[in-house]
């Protein structure tokens, strides 16, 4: 399994780590709030995930709970803006499912998010 963590601030940093890689990429985004860089990271930790010929379940860890349970079709999305990044997220896993790989979003607490402490 492949231990993602993402996250992103309201200044529109996102960053991810990839656990299993000791893999670390931090960028600025044009988001404009803390939950629209948390969608950026997911959707480069898994377009860069997706990109390899890695066969593996993965495990997304985000301390936005608005952001889990949006990407697990638990809350709906009202901003645009997020809801054309959850699609494309969704169809990144769509394609991943059709290979086997199993994505799965949880929420941790902001302490346990390893994506966080280097965001700092």
């Amino acid at each position: 399994m492949i231990e993602v963590y993402v996250d992103g601030s309201g200044k529109g940093d996102a960053v991810f780590y990839i656990r299993n890689w000791e893999e670390v990429m931090k960028w600025p985004t044009k988001a404009q709030t803390h939950n629209e860089a948390e969608y950026y990271a997911v959707h480069g930790a898994l377009q860069r995930i997706a990109n390899g010929k890695i066969i593996e379940s993965v495990t997304v860890y985000s301390d936005s709970l608005v952001v889990v349970s949006q990407l697990n079709k638990e809350y709906n999305i009202k901003k645009d803006a997020l809801r054309n990044i959850a699609l494309t997220i969704w169809e990144i896993v769509a394609e991943m499912k059709k290979r086997n790989q199993l994505v799965t979003f949880i929420w941790v607490p902001r302490e346990q998010n390893l994506a966080g402490k280097i965001l700092g």
